[in-house]
């Protein structure tokens, strides 16, 4: 596939070298393409600079969902079939990480729709157990039987250096599907992250659920009346509302969220700005 600064997507037939059909729906210029295969869906994913992300059916030759998340130009799109064939079968695990001019990156579980483009009833018991684990309740977009993309939330930034608001030039995936790297522009380092594995993800996920209800009992406790708070005593917690304020709390408590599966490993320096890896 390939795609044009007029926002044009075209497939082509490698062997023949000919253009098998256009897709047309991009307002900006085409910055990234994906193909993706969870199940029995064969489709692809598109970024482009009108800040939409689309994903479409190739068999129907059709955009099954439009993602407009993002606050402004879309820049980077990595795909990958994340799951471990070792440790957890041959089931399908697909994650999309997605960049743009805001810095942030968002991450989505991929899964087939649950209509195909025969419209009928999709029959995929690993995507709907996909579904299960990261969205246990209905949403709008969940509720749409073409949607393939569902949010999970935000890559947490490095820990203990400054946030930059520079633009993601660049989501790459190692060949084995362990690791991601993110690059930014007019910068001199790369990000690595590791996935977990579904276990590991479902153990993270019931320790934040534990401090999470930890950490409310603590708030209650501070709350009661009659008890004053000195003048040595913390301010009120301004963390903790800016906390509430991160992306992934639009999230139900337990579902399995980005900072559940992605941890940061390190961050490789060049001498020079990075334009590509």
């Amino acid at each position: 596939g390939s795609g044009g600064s007029d926002g044009s997507v075209v497939l082509w037939d490698i062997v023949a070298e000919t253009g098998l059909f256009r897709l047309l729906g991009h307002r900006g210029g085409i910055t990234d393409i994906e193909f993706v295969r969870p199940g029995e869906f064969d489709g692809l994913i598109t970024s482009s600079l009108d800040g939409l992300i689309k994903v479409w059916d190739l068999d129907g030759q059709c955009c099954t969902q439009t993602i407009a998340s993002h606050r402004g130009e879309v820049w980077g799109l990595g795909c990958r079939n994340v799951v471990s064939n070792t440790s957890e079968g041959n089931n399908d695990r697909w994650r999309m990480l997605s960049g743009g001019v805001d810095g942030q990156v968002r991450v989505w579980t991929v899964t087939a729709p649950k209509r195909n483009s025969k419209g009928q009833q999709s029959n995929n018991d690993n995507d709907d157990k996909e579904k299960m684990d990261i969205d246990e309740t209905k949403t709008e977009e969940t509720e749409d039987q073409d949607s393939v993309c569902t949010y999970m939330g935000s890559l947490l930034p490095p820990p203990n250096t400054a946030t930059s608001s520079e633009r993601i030039a660049s989501v790459q995936w190692h060949p084995n599907g362990r690791y991601v790297g993110i690059s930014r522009a007019n910068e001199k380092t790369v990000d690595i992250y590791v996935i977990r594995s579904h276990q590991e993800a479902i153990k993270k996920k019931q320790r934040r659920i534990k401090r999470r209800k930890e950490k409310e009992g603590k708030s209650k406790e501070e709350k009661k009346p009659g008890k004053k708070r000195g003048i040595l005593d913390d301010p009120s917690s301004d963390e903790e509302e800016g906390d509430a304020m991160e992306t992934e709390d639009v999230l139900d408590v337990s579902t399995i969220k980005a900072s559940d599966e992605f941890g940061y490993v390190g961050t490789v320096r060049a001498s020079s700005k990075i334009k590509g890896f």
